[in-house]
């Protein structure tokens, strides 16, 4: 999903919650940069490391590529392992609360949209880092073995 689709639900949401739940306005601000655009960020990291490039150009045509054919990728900032470490640092702060929760709305557009291209949830996989290290492993046993 492009990232004004993501700004939009996330300030929507936001505005919703401030008004509806007596919150300091930092929070809806943190959620929605977060969420609608910040979280995104490890998209280049991957566009930097798989694809070797630090062109912005590049970085477009690679982002364009893989999302008309919603192809997945590991995403450090999508990964279950992150969103469970901030899922249990929110505990101990608002700002990581709510911005664990910017981070929930951003992922849940990012899979209905996956979803609704592959109409599987196989995608899911790819966004693991330990499906991604546990893969590697066993790539690495092949080649050894051939």
């Amino acid at each position: 999903m492009k990232i004004p689709t993501h700004l939009l639900a996330n300030s929507a949401i936001a505005s919703v919650l401030y008004f509806a739940v007596n919150i300091n306005p930092i929070f809806p601000f943190v959620f929605t940069f977060w969420g609608g655009f910040l979280i995104d960020i490890d998209h280049l990291f991957l566009f930097i490391v798989k694809y070797k490039t630090c062109r912005i150009k590049r970085w477009i045509e690679i982002g364009n590529r893989l999302g008309d054919k919603q192809q997945a990728e590991l995403y450090i900032f999508h990964s279950p392992e992150v969103n469970l470490v901030l899922a249990i640092s929110s505990f101990f702060s608002q700002y990581l609360f709510w911005i664990f929760i910017g981070g929930l709305v951003h992922i849940a557009l990012d899979i209905i949209s996956h979803y609704s291209y592959h109409k599987n949830f196989l995608f899911l996989r790819q966004w693991s880092i330990v499906y991604r290290l546990v893969n590697l492993k066993s790539s690495i046993r092949n080649i050894i073995l051939i």
